[in-house]
């Protein structure tokens, strides 16, 4: 009796410690990940930059443009009933 007591707080002492171990591990990718993705956009960036004043260049050049021109006319949804019980 007290043997298998003792057998069955080993076995969760290894458990608890399985799952600390775990955690950590998670942990440490997790931070490595976010370490990495924090490097990822300093570095991007620079080139964001460079892409913005492209793009105002490109709209400076355009001011003719008239600018976008639907096809279609959308109505309003009056076709479509609502419940009234609610």
């Amino acid at each position: 009796m007290i043997n298998n007591f003792i057998k069955s707080i080993l076995l969760m002492k290894r458990i608890t410690t399985l799952c600390v171990l775990s955690s950590l591990l998670v942990a440490q990718s997790v931070h490595a990940q976010t370490s990495a993705d924090s490097n990822d956009a300093s570095a991007v960036t620079p080139n964001a930059e460079q892409q913005a004043e492209t793009e105002n260049d490109d709209s400076a050049k355009t001011d003719n443009d008239p600018g976008f021109v639907p096809t279609e006319e959308i109505s309003e949804d009056l076709s479509v009933s609502f419940p009234t019980d609610i």
